[in-house]
């Protein structure tokens, strides 16, 4: 459940993205796994080679992960069309008088 609330959030809110699901939840779910995946090693990586408890471990690595998830949604899964690169995004005043 967490996963389609994060992703339905993602796509309307942050990205305001418009592209079929067809397209993007595929690539999303990849980065999910991937991104699993890296926090597990991670943790289990620095709570192996540091004495450090596994919550203090955990939240290095998610922090880390974090903003490289941020950078991977923006710039390969939930990108702009070909032809919009560098239009601005009208905000809610703009919006609000069309």
């Amino acid at each position: 459940m967490a996963v389609i609330f994060n992703y339905t959030v993602v796509r309307k809110a942050v990205f305001h993205s418009s592209r079929r699901h067809a397209v993007l939840l595929p690539r999303y779910l990849l980065l999910v796994a991937a991104s699993g995946s890296l926090s597990y090693a991670a943790i289990v990586f620095l709570t192996a080679r540091f004495p450090i408890a596994v919550i203090t471990a955990k939240i290095m690595a998610e922090s880390v992960l974090f903003f490289g998830n941020f950078a991977l949604l923006r710039d390969f899964i939930f990108t702009q069309r070909q032809g919009s690169v560098g239009q601005r995004m009208p905000g809610r005043a703009e919006r609000a008088r069309e």
